[in-house]
C-alpha cells in the first residue's frame, strides 16, 4: 500500500512539473475558428497608427479580450528561443476588416505587429465571436513589453492593452534551454592590481567555449584573439595586463560562443563589477596577453 501511494505520489509530482514547463511551438502562424477565413501580415500598417470615429451601429466592446502568454521554439543543437503568444478575440462587424497587434519593447522601444485580414464574407456574420492566436513574436528573456490591440481600420477609442514580463533565466525550463542565459552563468573577477581578469566558463559536463574581451562602441570590437574554456578540464581562462581603468570601464565586455554550435550567437557580459575576492578557479588558467 505505501509503495502504491509512493508510486502516485511521484505521478502526480511528475505531472506537476510538466505542466509548468513552457509549451513548444513547432511552427509559427496565424490561427483562426474553422468556418472564418482569415489571413496574416507582419508588416505594420502605417495607416493604421491614425483612428477614426466609429460608426454609431459598432459597440465600443467590439473588442471581447487580449490573453499573453510565453512560447518556447526549439531546433536542436542551438537551443530554444522566447515566443510571445497572443489571444483575442473580436466581435464581427460589416465595418470591421480585421485586427491588429503590436507588441513593443519598454526596454529599446523596438514595435513588432502582426495583422489578421477577416474575409468580406466572414464579416457579414455581426455579432459572432471570433478567436484568433498569434503564435510568434519573437521576444528576449526578462524582456518588458507593452501589447496592444486594435482594429482594422483603427477606431477611436476601440483599443486593448496590456503589460507583460518575459520569463527570465531563474525560471528553470528558460535556464536550461535558451541560449541567452549563458550570459548568467559565466563567473568572473577582475583584480585591478594584478591587472588581470579571471573568466570560469559553465559547470562540467556542458559544451566548451570561446571567451575574449571586446569593446562595445557600435558594435562589440574584438580586443584580442578568443581563448577556448575546456568545460571537463581547464575551465577557467584569463586575460593579463589590462590596465586596471580599462577594465572597468563600461564598454570592456566579456563575450562567450559555444564551440559546439556552428553559428551559435555570442553571449555578453558588460560593466564588469571590479570588487570582491578571488575564487577557486585561479589554477589552471589559460593565459592570453591583452595588448
Amino acid at each position: 500500500m505505501l509503495a502504491g501511494r509512493t508510486v502516485a505520489l511521484l505521478c502526480l509530482t511528475w505531472g506537476a512539473y510538466q505542466s509548468l514547463a513552457i509549451p513548444r511551438v513547432t511552427e509559427c502562424g496565424l490561427s483562426c475558428p474553422q468556418g472564418f477565413a482569415c489571413k496574416s501580415r507582419v508588416n505594420r500598417n502605417i495607416f493604421n497608427s491614425f483612428c477614426r470615429q466609429p460608426p454609431v451601429s459598432m459597440p465600443r466592446s467590439v473588442l471581447g479580450s487580449l490573453a499573453l502568454s510565453t512560447a518556447m521554439k526549439c531546433s536542436p543543437p542551438d537551443g530554444c528561443s522566447l515566443l510571445l503568444r497572443v489571444n483575442a478575440s473580436l466581435a464581427l462587424h460589416e465595418s470591421l476588416q480585421g485586427l491588429e497587434v503590436c507588441s513593443t519593447s519598454l526596454d529599446t522601444q523596438e514595435t513588432q505587429c502582426q495583422t489578421v485580414q477577416v474575409s468580406r464574407a466572414s464579416r457579414q456574420q455581426a455579432g459572432q465571436q471570433l478567436q484568433v492566436r498569434f503564435d510568434c513574436f519573437e521576444v528576449a528573456v526578462a524582456q518588458t513589453l507593452y501589447v496592444t490591440l486594435r482594429t482594422v481600420p483603427h477606431f477611436c477609442g476601440v483599443q486593448l492593452g496590456q503589460q507583460y514580463h518575459m520569463e527570465d533565466c531563474r525560471e528553470e525550463d528558460v535556464g536550461k534551454n535558451v541560449p541567452d542565459c549563458f550570459a548568467e552563468k559565466l563567473s568572473y573577477w577582475v583584480d585591478r592590481s594584478r591587472k588581470v581578469i579571471l573568466v570560469q566558463v559553465p559547470e562540467s559536463g556542458g559544451p566548451d567555449y570561446y571567451v575574449r574581451l571586446c569593446l562595445k562602441r557600435f558594435t562589440c570590437e574584438d580586443a584580442g584573439a578568443p581563448v577556448r574554456g575546456d568545460s571537463a578540464g581547464d575551465p577557467a581562462v584569463a586575460f593579463v595586463d589590462i590596465p586596471g581603468d580599462e577594465a572597468c570601464a563600461p564598454s570592456t565586455c566579456i563575450q562567450g560562443r559555444r564551440t559546439d554550435v556552428q553559428f551559435s550567437v555570442p553571449q555578453q557580459l558588460c560593466g564588469l563589477q571590479c570588487e570582491g575576492e578571488g575564487r577557486s578557479f585561479l589554477k589552471n588558467l589559460h593565459e592570453y596577453n591583452f595588448q
